[in-house]
């Protein structure tokens, strides 16, 4: 009789043990959680981007897909100023491309980003997500949200201006100091709290941009979009 209470007692202890380990993992998974970051409140130069991915100086990635294709997307500085769209207005399959036009629309109420080709060619696949579901563009912008499948015209280097690992790398690191920059410049007088949150050297969450009145929207999202001088190459490290 002492041995089966003896027995009983063990297990019982073993349950309780393993009640208790399972209990504290599940604790501490939602901790982590609960603390990971979104990426959506991440500043856009912080948010990782894929090996393999090419930037333009529009904010638009390139990812070769063999010789007669390119995959289109926006970068991660879209969705930080615009938020999660409501509607992504794509051209349709076949239609021409040429560089420097508008290929494409980001809609969040009457607040618009127009997304520019980075070189000539024709669309060959248009992503058949963003019709159902516009805020993979801002959710995975390196990823499901891509725009485009395009071919290059024969003579089109869809490459040329592109960045890569650390001059990317750099690249977006000047970009997130210059969208602070352009917010206090767009924004004071007209909404001094966006201007003052830039200046602390915070940004404010995405979606808090389209607040800013029309004209300062425009300013601001045509000046993003323009590329910016290139730094002296002695800045870069005189490589």
């Amino acid at each position: 009789m002492v041995a089966l209470l003896v027995i009983g007692f063990i297990l019982l202890a073993l349950t309780f043990d393993v009640w208790v380990q399972h209990r504290a993992y599940a604790l501490d998974a939602l901790r982590r959680r609960i603390s990971a970051p979104d990426p959506l409140t991440l500043p856009p130069e912080l948010r990782p981007v894929p090996e393999g991915l090419a930037l333009d100086p529009r904010h638009v990635w390139l990812e070769s897909m063999g010789k007669h294709a390119v995959r289109v997307g926006v970068d991660a500085f879209y969705p930080a100023t615009l938020g999660r769209p409501d509607v992504v207005r794509t051209l349709d399959l076949g239609a021409p491309v040429w560089r420097g036009a508008v290929i494409a629309t980001l809609a969040r109420g009457d607040r618009e980003m127009g997304v520019h080709a980075p070189f000539d060619g024709h669309v060959v696949a248009v992503n058949p997500a963003l019709a159902q579901t516009p805020g993979l563009v801002a959710e995975a912008p390196y990823t499901e949200g891509w725009l485009y499948r395009i071919e290059p015209l024969t003579s089109a280097r869809p490459m040329l201006g592109a960045r890569t690992g650390r001059t990317a790398r750099e690249w977006l690191a000047r970009e997130g100091q210059r969208l602070k920059e352009l917010l206090v410049k767009v924004s004071l007088p007209s909404d001094p709290a966006l201007g003052a949150t830039a200046l602390d050297g915070g940004v404010p969450v995405p979606g808090a941009y389209p607040e800013l009145p029309e004209e300062a929207w425009r300013r601001l999202t045509e000046e993003l979009l323009e590329p910016a001088p290139e730094p002296p190459r002695s800045w870069r490290g005189g490589a």
